[in-house]
This record gives structure tokens, sequence and C-alpha cells, in this order.
């Protein structure tokens, strides 16, 4: 696409020079064209974009392949052919109406004679037959690029093959080892998980005891409570509970 854009950029302007130098007297440069240049400049630049709207129109049938040549399919695309015809007319149009043409436009299309609609042909052959040798060197530069894919795909395919030939070494692996310490605390953790559940604590265990060591009971069933040195010093009286 790159390579054909530049193609048309170098047709469209030698068409320019050509025709500057047809109705300028031979000259290119403005400050040294004759009095009177506008007209000449206008009929060139009129026949500079003709041969712009037909070369862009050959290229977009040039372009749809990088390396097929143009007849390939030509009419392949209804949309394509209208969406060109449509230009040739807007085209026609513009270069030949009166008034919009050259008073809007500044476009002479009525004035340039054969002469000016010849050299605007000119412009899309030589876009059509550049367009179509570029063809060349994309398709070679295609070809070697599959060439080398094929190449690099056959060498991965050799080095997969010789991999798989070749027998499987096995690798011993360490024996994990653990420190005394931690077995150690994996060991106590372990005994200690299958004791059974104490459900009292020790100081719970302690003031029962200290209770009980307290309290007695007289024949009489009152209780007896006792000092710290084990004597005792005063007798309650406990009151049964009825339940109904």
């Amino acid at each position: 696409m790159v390579l054909n854009g530049a193609i048309l950029s170098v047709v469209i302007i030698g068409v320019y020079l050509f025709a500057l130098i047809h109705y300028c007297d031979g000259q290119i440069l403005q400050a040294e064209m004759p009095l009177g240049y506008e007209t000449g400049l206008k009929n060139a630049q009129t026949v500079a974009f003709i041969s712009l709207v037909f070369s862009e129109n050959v290229r977009s049938y040039t372009s749809r392949s990088f390396d097929q040549p143009i007849w390939v399919n030509l009419c392949g695309n209804a949309s394509m052919q209208k969406a060109i015809l449509l230009a040739q007319v807007a085209m026609l149009c513009a270069v030949m109406i009166p008034f919009f043409s050259e008073d809007i436009l500044s476009l002479r299309g009525r004035h340039i004679g054969a002469w000016g609609w010849g050299v605007s042909f000119a412009g899309p052959l030589g876009t059509l037959i550049l367009c179509e040798l570029s063809k060349l060197i994309t398709k070679y530069q295609m070809k070697q690029h599959q060439n080398k894919l094929a190449k690099k795909a056959a060498a991965d395919d050799a080095a997969a093959k010789e991999l798989e030939s070749k027998p499987a070494v096995p690798v011993d692996t360490p024996p994990r080892q653990v420190s005394g310490k931690r077995q150690v605390s994996q060991t106590s953790t372990s005994s200690n998980s299958n004791k059974a559940p104490v459900l009292r604590s020790s100081s719970f265990c302690k003031a029962s005891d200290d209770d009980s060591h307290d309290r007695q009971h007289s024949s009489s069933g009152a209780v007896i409570r006792n000092d710290s040195k084990g004597k005792p010093t005063e007798e309650v009286k406990e009151e049964s509970t009825a339940w109904i």
C-alpha cells in the first residue's frame, strides 16, 4: 500500500510538471512564468486533477492483491464498481459544469483541449504499469519470507524429534530432611492430641478441695465450719430443699 501510494504521487507530480511546461511556455517556477500565466496554471492544475482521479481509481483495482495481477476477479466487488462510477461522475461535474468549475473550483476542463485530456489519461496508465511491476518485488519478498518460515519450522520439528528419541534420564529426589526439634514438636503435639480433655481448671479443683476441708457435717445434719487451724468455729444447720 505504501509503495502504491508513492508511485501514485510520483506519477501525478510528473503529469503536473509536464502540463506546466506545455501551458506556461516551458516554465515550472512561478517567478519565471510570463504575464498572464494564471490561465496556463489553471489548465495545468486541471490536467493534474483529472489525472489524479483516474489514477486513484486504477490504484483501487491494483491494490486488491499484493501479488496477483489486476485482471484476477476484476469485477468481483459490485460495491467497488458503483463507488468508482460515482467518482468519475463527480469529477466530470467538477471540471465541466460552467461557473461551478471555473469560478468556484478554478478548474478549466472545457479549455484544456485534447492534449490536456490525453496527458490526463497518461497518468492512470503509468500508475497501472508501475503498480503491477511493483507486485513482482512484493511477490519475491513474500516468497522469501515463506521459505524462511518453512526452514524454521523444519528445524523445530527436527529438534523435537531428537528430544523424543533420547531415553529419559531418571532424576533422584533427595530425602526430605526434618530437624529433630521439629520432629519432637510434632510428636508432642500428636501425643497431646490423644489425651482426654480436662473440663475443670486447677483453681476450681483447689477451691473445691478447700471448701470440702472447711465444711464438716455433724451427726445432727448441721455443717461445722473450721478455721485455718482446723478447730470448729460455728455450726450451721442446712435446710433441705423440697422439690415439688
